[in-house]
């Protein structure tokens, strides 16, 4: 029983035959950031006028915030995203509602401007608890 669960099999059958949307009882954030397709992110900062784009290092979620830690980031204006810096890693931190994070699509640069992608997977601080 405890491998269905930990597998959503029953969630996967259900989205199968179109009776069900759920996919776990996990959070989106966690579901998105989990993804095998996530590996870069742009994370938008409206109110400071800033667009980071790096890879997910780690990522947590409370009741109150969301936070994330990025490597090889760039930093962008927002919204007409001129380049601002470079550094190695960021720490940033967000209420639950004030974050907005989105899927770079690379294939709109030229490879000397793609970051290099890994397969290096994270685990949500969550997730690193239960193990």
């Amino acid at each position: 029983m405890t491998y269905l669960d930990n597998k959503k099999i029953v969630n996967r059958i259900a989205r199968t035959l179109n009776v069900s949307n759920k996919y776990g009882d996990e959070n989106t954030y966690s579901y998105f950031l989990n993804s095998q397709d996530i590996d870069w992110v742009y994370v938008r900062d409206i109110e400071k006028n800033l667009t980071y784009l790096g890879k997910v290092e780690v990522f947590s979620e409370t009741e109150e915030i969301k936070e994330l830690v990025l490597s090889d980031v760039t930093v962008y204006t927002y919204p007409d995203s001129e380049e601002l810096y470079r550094i190695e890693k960021i720490y940033l931190s967000y209420p639950r509602e004030k974050v907005t994070i989105e899927k770079p699509n690379f294939n709109d640069y030229a490879k000397e401007q793609q970051p290099i992608k890994t397969t290096q997977r994270r685990k949500s601080k969550e997730q690193s608890d239960k193990a």
